[in-house]
């Protein structure tokens, strides 16, 4: 190690013996992983001979290795480097504390082995993940206001200058906030999630914070929805009588309505995408190394099984539930034989079977991707072993 090596010179103070020792073992470590001794190549063009080729060597050794010098693995890089800090108290305090890494790094490299190797299409997402999230996060949210739409044309059939000054002023109002709340927490996440694509070195702390960034989006999406559909059961007919249509009491009841199935349909799928995209896509490729992975990923990854169960449950119950309760109220109108009625009864009936067939391919979809997702979080936790 350098401070050695200029103790030896008879410039430097007195050194410690068992961060020395931790030097030389990442050494050994280095040249097994790369071929090479660090520092080989540079020591190698050196033409002075004695004191002046030790001197010569300190200079070179007083300087950190660069990053990506060899092909190896990242997490073994990280760990040989902070072993061969030129500063002795960046390095390991003792070679438990190297092994207890390295015990890590095993760890998540059998996870790692485990998992699907990424093919194109998942590596596309990996290395574009908080868009992907942005857009699965979204896609509910659109097909939930095309349903709204449909169930307000059957029975409220809106429209004039209320309405539209009503849906801006709802549209101005919350959508914004709600959004600019989730690309915040989204442009934070982006921030270091770029160094991770990008190979650079990230520190534990951080990395462990990127995480829990990433594991709270799918609950960010489901509480900007909530918030984004279910004042308006309430704060939409207010602003259509302040706009100057005062909605009747069928009125009040048919837009709490459109709005509770819309907003429960569009949260629920949203959380149950982001949720996959995190943790399959995501998560693993937020590590680079680790101390403890197994203890640290079960911690991380707790309650997650019990989440999945409920959001599988969800996802199909909800539309068909909405189908029923749709058939229920339209069936008293089913005795009335005039005209309007017989239209809003086809169109009710669209409806249904729309959200039915939503329904069966939802949780066709989301009963497959529950059963990767709970593999992968098996696997993520080495539960199986």
């Amino acid at each position: 190690p350098p401070e050695q090596l200029a103790r030896f010179l008879g410039s430097g103070p007195d050194y410690d013996g068992r961060r020395a020792d931790i030097y030389s073992l990442g050494v050994v470590l280095w040249e097994l992983a790369c071929g090479a001794r660090p520092y080989a190549c540079a020591e190698s063009e050196i033409e002075s001979r004695g004191r002046k080729w030790l001197e010569n060597c300190l200079k070179i050794r007083s300087q950190e290795i660069s990053h990506g010098e060899n092909a190896i693995d990242l997490g073994l890089e990280m760990i040989l480097r902070r072993a061969m800090a030129v500063e002795p108290s960046h390095r390991y305090t003792s070679a438990r504390a190297m092994g207890t890494a390295l015990n890590g790094l095993a760890e998540l490299q059998r996870v790692r082995r485990r998992l699907p190797e990424p093919d194109r299409w998942t590596r596309w997402v990996r290395r574009h993940l908080y868009l992907v999230i942005a857009v699965v996060g979204i896609l509910p949210h659109l097909a939930a206001s095309f349903l709204q739409s449909l169930y307000n044309h059957i029975w409220i059939q809106p429209g004039g200058s209320a309405f539209a000054n009503a849906f801006i002023a709802y549209n101005i109002v919350v959508y914004p906030a709600c959004v600019g709340w989730l690309c915040w927490n989204l442009y934070k996440f982006a921030q270091g999630y770029r160094r991770v694509v990008a190979r650079v070195p990230i520190a534990r702390g951080q990395l462990r914070k990127l995480r829990a960034r990433l594991l709270r989006l799918p609950r960010q999406f489901m509480i900007a929805s909530a918030f984004g559909w279910f004042p308006g059961v309430v704060l939409f007919p207010w602003l259509l009588g302040m706009f100057g249509e005062s909605p009747t009491r069928s009125d009040w009841f048919h837009y709490g309505m459109s709005f509770t199935i819309a907003g429960l349909i569009a949260t629920t799928y949203s959380y149950a995408f982001v949720l996959y995209v995190a943790v399959c896509c995501g998560y693993p490729a937020c590590w680079q190394t680790a101390s403890q992975y197994r203890d640290r990923a079960r911690r991380e990854l707790s309650g997650m099984a019990k989440r999945i169960s409920i959001v599988s449950i969800l996802v199909g119950v909800l539309p068909l539930a909405a189908a029923v309760l749709l058939l229920a109220i339209g069936m008293p109108s089913l005795d009335v034989m005039n005209l309007n009625h017989m239209v809003q009864m086809q169109g009710l009936h669209r409806l249904v079977i729309e959200l039915i067939v939503a329904g069966a391919i939802g949780l066709y979809l989301v009963e497959t991707a529950s059963a990767r997702l709970t593999r992968v979080v098996r696997t993520l936790t080495l539960t199986d072993e």
